[in-house]
């Protein structure tokens, strides 16, 4: 055997990334340095997170575990959506309440660190790979991102940023051939977020392309990642736990959408234009608060490309051509495998769904700008630029920014509210709220909402929507009922109920009696009888020449055993102008004696 043959034989199964790596070694002031820059740069776009409240699913995590023990934490119990990730929900949360209260600002601050982390070990391990023209643009890609919107303003969003960072920083132990690391970060990057079981794949692809080893000795190389996906994999509550806690519960219709909607979003979200930029302030003002961030995230890849030029003033800058093929087919490959997961039918799509992949994609191409300065300066420019405008369009989609945003200012509004009206609530209260607008999260499922007890620090209360209102059941403790409505230019209004008024209301509030009409109607539908007939009189007394509310009256009278004012009512509808055929035919049947025994409801 030829000595070439048996060299070329040897290598086979050896890892070759000597060209890969960057031309000289880095100053030691170079990832403070980074992390420097992406840290104001962070700060500058998100620092209005800082101050603002919880939303939706926080008020779930916070509950939850509010008197819980740590082993308890890790129970595959009560689930959040059948979603198994206690290490960023339920510890996440368990940890900061517990050193800081309920409070949301340590939460933001923790977003706004854990970000950061995800950013410099994406940094340290595109260097690895690529050197540091190339890190540089693809970090500085991806920290303009308009998907991280979602994530740092919702506290909840510390679920895939928890991911990120394990995932990130597994790949950065398997490149130092640090193994027992990186199965470490898998593990934990499974108890994140579902969508670190690609790591393995990541990380095959990586071993096969990057390092250049044959396929057996990739596959042993990242077999401890294999095992522990796949033992994860037959726990998990929604794939082999489904053998011994079945889920029945029916795919949302509409959630998913068709194949060539989530290629067309996700490619369009790589460069911030999965909507059209409509920035709902104009794009003057969104430009000027971009200035800081785009400022320093410029500086940060001039600098990156510039160390290669420096060295090299001959060459355009970047790794050698070889070594760039070769880094945007791991980066595309890595794009694509951590993109599979958003084909599930039981998932909907959101930008930051897609975050690990994107850095993947923006991998491949910063090896391939970084060759090309000043094409690369122009499209990260670009990419902040869109980031800012792309954040403050309108929007439905609770994975954006905007909507997020949104949100928490009704949460807060809604608090500031309830708190100034009621500032404590008697024990066991329920509050009800009608006209709530969509998207807000203050109602997380649509059932009830923690909310308040998080407000008010009392475990016994409960907000539901109106239409969700029940008579309490017997035994049940006693409380204070609270009906609130919103409508766009008055704000929440109170819905009183009680006794009859005094006298009608003014009927020049045209919202008055369509809101009562709507509580007394959820009252009926509830069998609430007792609190539907005060509800009707004063309906009654407010529009006295509408036969509905006395005959809505008479059913409630009849339902509770008053016969007698149950066929005054009865009467009293049937006299009037607007009493349909039915009505009259019941009010005779209840005026005449033989009538007077009938309890059974009368027909419409």
């Amino acid at each position: 055997m030829s000595r070439r043959r048996q060299r070329n034989r040897e290598g086979a199964n050896q890892p070759r990334t000597t060209d890969l790596r960057p031309s000289a070694v880095a100053p030691r002031f170079l990832l403070p340095l980074v992390a420097a820059l992406l840290g104001l740069a962070l700060l500058s776009q998100y620092g209005h997170a800082l101050r603002g409240p919880f939303v939706g699913d926080d008020y779930l995590f916070l509950e939850k575990t509010r008197h819980m023990g740590f082993l308890a934490l890790w129970e595959p119990r009560a689930l959040a959506f059948h979603y198994y990730r206690p290490w960023s929900r339920e510890f996440h949360y368990w940890v900061l309440t517990r050193i800081f209260g309920p409070q949301v600002f340590p939460f933001h601050l923790t977003s706004l660190a854990l970000a950061l982390g995800a950013l410099v070990l994406y940094f340290q391990f595109a260097r690895r790979v690529a050197g540091s023209p190339a890190a540089a643009v693809a970090t500085v890609a991806v920290a303009s991102l308009a998907a991280w919107g979602a994530l740092m303003v919702w506290a909840a969003g510390s679920q895939d940023l928890w991911m990120l960072v394990f995932a990130l920083a597994g790949l950065l132990a398997l490149a130092s051939g640090r193994l027992a690391l990186a199965t470490v970060c898998q593990v934990l990057a499974l108890l994140s977020k579902e969508t670190a079981a690609i790591l393995p794949a990541v990380a095959l692809s990586y071993c096969l392309i990057v390092e250049r080893r044959g396929l057996r000795a990739a596959v042993a190389r990242t077999a401890a990642l294999w095992g522990v996906a796949a033992l994860w994999a037959a726990l998990h509550p929604l794939l082999g736990g489904r053998m011994v806690h079945p889920i029945r519960e029916a795919a949302i219709a509409g959630l998913h959408q068709p194949l060539t909607s989530i290629v067309a979003h996700t490619v369009l979200a790589l460069v911030n234009l999965d909507r059209w930029p409509r920035p709902d302030q104009g794009w003057g003002r969104a430009l000027l608060a971009s200035v800081p961030g785009t400022v320093l995230l410029a500086g940060l890849v001039v600098w990156g490309l510039g160390t290669r030029l420096r060295r090299n003033p001959g060459k355009p800058g970047g790794t050698e051509p070889f070594a760039v093929a070769r880094v945007a087919a791991f980066g595309a490959t890595w794009g694509i495998v951590a993109w599979l997961p958003l084909m599930l039918p039981s998932l909907g799509w959101h930008a930051y769904y897609a975050m690990f992949g994107f850095m993947g994609m923006w991998l491949a191409l910063g090896a391939v700008l970084a060759r090309w300065p000043k094409s690369a300066i122009a499209v990260v420019l670009a990419l902040s630029l869109l980031r800012t405008g792309r954040a403050t369009t309108p929007s439905h989609d609770w994975g954006d920014e905007w909507f997020q945003r949104r949100a928490a200012g009704f949460g807060a509004y809604t608090r500031d509210f309830l708190l100034s009206r009621y500032p404590a609530l008697p024990p066991n209260s329920r509050v009800y709220l009608a006209n709530v607008p969509s998207g807000v999260g203050l109602i997380p499922g649509g059932e009830e909402s923690p909310a308040l007890r998080v407000w008010y620090g009392d475990a016994s209360l409960q907000t539901h929507f109106l239409s969700r209102y029940r008579r309490r059941a017997a035994g049940e403790p006693r409380g204070n009922d609270y009906f609130f409505t919103f409508d766009e230019t008055g704000g929440w209004r109170q819905i009183e109920i009680g006794p009859p008024m005094a006298g009608a209301p003014a009927l020049r509030d045209s919202g008055w009696v369509p809101e009562h009409r709507d509580l007394m109607m959820t009252m009926l539908a509830a069998e609430d009888w007792q609190a539907a007939r005060s509800e009707g009189e004063k309906l009654a007394a407010a529009a006295p020449d509408r036969a509905m509310y006395p005959y809505d009256v008479a059913v409630c009278c009849l339902r509770l055993g008053d016969v007698g004012r149950a066929a005054s009512w009865f009467a009293r509808a049937a006299a009037l102008p607007d009493a349909s055929a039915a009505m009259k035919a019941v009010a005779r049947r209840y005026a005449s004696p033989a009538g007077g025994g009938n309890r059974a409801r009368p027909g419409p």
